[in-house]
């Protein structure tokens, strides 16, 4: 069962014990994967923290990108980011990463997109860190990035602490 429900009256995300205000919201579902939602939270201009859920799972992903919403609350086109970071690995600033060779906008371009499963309960931190991050303007190819789980070979990236604040 999803500890995460989208609340349209006050047009919020909740969860276990946070609820934080949703720029857009879709119902993705259908048959192949039953039930599936995502949903929009605005980190500052043109910049936004995509979380997805189903009924199912006991974590959510979380996808950072930019992009401006329409008037009908349609992302045009999602641009994905990432978290770049020094030589230290500490996090340094947001980078927008270029489209992949392969042409597909959503690859994320080799893992180096922010992106990740975590649990619901660490949804907030991770805006509250994204939040602190200033935007760069770096080319992030070769450069060291927070962990993509999803789609990476690792080469060069860090993992993606679910701890915030330490």
């Amino acid at each position: 069962m999803s500890v995460v429900t989208y609340d349209p009256g006050k047009r919020e995300l909740v969860g276990p014990g946070w609820h934080l205000p949703v720029t857009t919201f879709r119902d993705t579902s259908n048959a192949r994967w039953g039930p599936y939602f995502e949903a929009d939270i605005r980190i500052r201009d043109q910049v936004y923290l995509s979380v997805e859920w189903n009924l199912e799972d006991a974590s959510v992903w979380v996808e950072l990108f930019d992009g401006e919403i329409d008037s009908d609350d349609e992302l045009p086109e999602k641009h994905a980011l990432a978290v770049l970071s020094n030589e230290r690995r500490l996090p340094k600033g947001i980078v927008a990463v270029p489209l992949c060779e392969c042409g597909i906008r959503g690859c994320g371009n080799t893992g180096t997109q922010f992106a990740h499963s975590i649990p619901p309960e660490s949804v907030p931190g991770v805006v509250d860190f994204l939040s602190g991050l200033k935007d760069l303007h770096e080319d992030v190819n070769g450069r060291r990035t927070l962990f993509n789980e999803r789609d990476c070979d690792s080469h060069g990236l860090i993992p993606l602490p679910l701890n915030w604040r330490e």
